[in-house]
């Protein structure tokens, strides 16, 4: 089973097992004050755990970890029955433990109970990494030590019933995967200054076999300071048959670029061959292929599969405006397989109003977007189809946001045959318009023009709300 549908199933598998007991399933780490009314089996189960965790601390689940409850099911060691994963902390200090329980005929009884060795846990999976049935567990402790705030990767496998440590690096980013499709899993640790203090960006590949770690290559990203911080980093299919880590990264508050790292023949490879460096040489000329200047996370935006590189587009219109008057459309690229970039999709995300319309593909390189000015309600965004044979500009839909019943009219809004709406959260709602009028389009282009309007079932598809 797919890693990330299993550990979902975990998650999913626990809120069912203590439905009713949301103190027990904790989206972020708070003290189990005033546990629930619980069946005989799920009572079992809490009292094995508040009677075997340390007497100052609670449940909690790790706060960085958004899938992970403070109480999860996992068959880590193959025998059909889950054992139970629970995480604790300290009430007075900032530390975290994780307590492995194991159940034999209705019988629980405690496997291992692991201290973190630092103040907090950036990182949990429990993947099979060399596919031999037995589920090792990967945890990212966090600790301050020498006035520095750090990272540390810990791997623990199951040897005769009990766990034991195979492997612990620091890291200030972590990637964990099956890279080269082989029957072993990689992982690539992102650190910003080498293993000795030296300055520069360091990548490490690890390989998981034979019940060990062995660290096969490390790639220098950055010899200089171009790289400030990583804001994301994820693994996730380049193409058709080829995984890569893609590593977003941040120069100043307006320069982020995109790295991804591929593993060939057990070692790390720069995906996009960048410029070479120079003396002087700016951010922009060094990362030509996926500089940027907004922070875009790379995403698969279209549920292919293969993940999409963000940048940013300048819609026409808007060549000589400032930065933050463009209502920027939001371009999605995928690897062209000879380290460049080809446009897969579009987007404009208007994260003020708390939605995102993806474009349908047909629309790319054929659309401009102009907004409501500062302060104007209700909020509107016009997408205009671009007629280059007439030089013409032709508004196709217009988006309202409603953030209120005053700004509300239903009157203006009732002809279904032009307006659709859509609900938001917080009571905002969002009214889309069909703008489409025949005398303003030349009949060469009409065929397409009308090619470019959206079904209903289109609309909802590709229209995200987000908040």
């Amino acid at each position: 089973m797919d890693v990330k549908k299993r550990l979902a199933a975990i998650v999913i598998l626990a809120a069912l097992v203590f439905s009713g007991c949301s103190d027990m399933l904790l989206k972020e780490p708070k003290e189990l004050m005033k546990p629930p009314r619980l069946s005989r089996g799920q009572e079992k189960i809490r009292k094995f755990i508040s009677n075997t965790i340390p007497e100052e601390c609670v449940l909690s689940a790790p706060l960085e970890m958004k899938k992970l409850a403070a109480i999860n099911f996992v068959d880590i060691n193959a025998d059909g029955t889950d054992e139970i994963i629970a995480f604790y902390k300290y009430r007075e200090h900032p530390r975290y433990g994780m307590l492995v329980i194991g159940q034999d005929g209705g019988k629980l009884k405690k496997m291992t109970d692991i201290e973190a060795p630092g103040e907090g846990i950036d990182y949990v999976s429990f993947i099979d990494m060399d596919y031999d049935g037995l589920s090792e567990i990967q945890i990212g402790w966090e600790a301050h030590a020498n006035e520095k705030d750090y990272r540390e990767l810990y791997i623990y496998r199951f040897n005769n019933a009990r766990l034991e440590k195979v492997f612990s690096s620091e890291y200030d980013e972590l990637a964990i995967d099956n890279l080269d499709s082989d029957r072993s899993f990689e992982i690539v640790l992102l650190n910003l200054q080498g293993q000795y203090g030296e300055d520069g960006v360091y990548a490490q590949l690890f390989k998981y076999r034979d019940q060990s770690v062995e660290k096969t290559d490390e790639l220098q990203l950055e010899p200089y300071e171009y790289i400030t911080d990583f804001y994301s980093v994820k693994s996730g299919r380049l193409s058709e048959g080829k995984k890569g880590v893609f590593i977003d990264f941040r120069y100043s508050s307006e320069s982020f670029a995109t790295e991804v790292l591929i593993v060939e023949n057990s070692m790390l490879e720069r995906v996009f061959k960048r410029q070479t460096y120079r003396e002087y040489a700016q951010f922009d000329e060094i990362y030509e292929e996926t500089y940027k200047v907004y922070e875009i996370d790379s995403s698969d935006v279209d549920g292919d599969g293969v993940v999409e590189i963000g940048k940013p587009i300048r819609p026409l219109g808007y060549e000589d405006a400032p930065k933050l008057s463009i209502p920027w459309i939001w371009g999605w690229y995928k690897w062209d397989g000879d380290g460049g970039l080809r446009l897969s999709r579009e987007s404009f995300l208007n994260s003020s109003e708390g939605y995102e319309l993806l474009f349908p593909e047909r629309w790319n390189d054929n659309m401009t977007v102009t907004r409501s000015g500062f302060g104007e309600k209700p909020g509107w965004i016009t997408i205009s189809y671009i007629e280059k044979n007439a030089q013409k500009v032709i508004p196709i839909y217009t988006i309202f946001t409603i953030n209120s019943e005053l700004e509300y009219n239903k009157n203006q809004y009732k002809d279904l045959n032009r307006f659709m709406g859509i609900k938001g959260k917080d009571g905002a709602r969002y009214i889309l318009r069909s703008d489409y009028k025949d005398n303003e389009i030349t009949e060469l282009a009409d065929d397409e023009y009308r090619n470019m309007i959206m079904t209903r079932d289109e609309i909802f598809d590709n229209f995200k709300i987000l908040r």
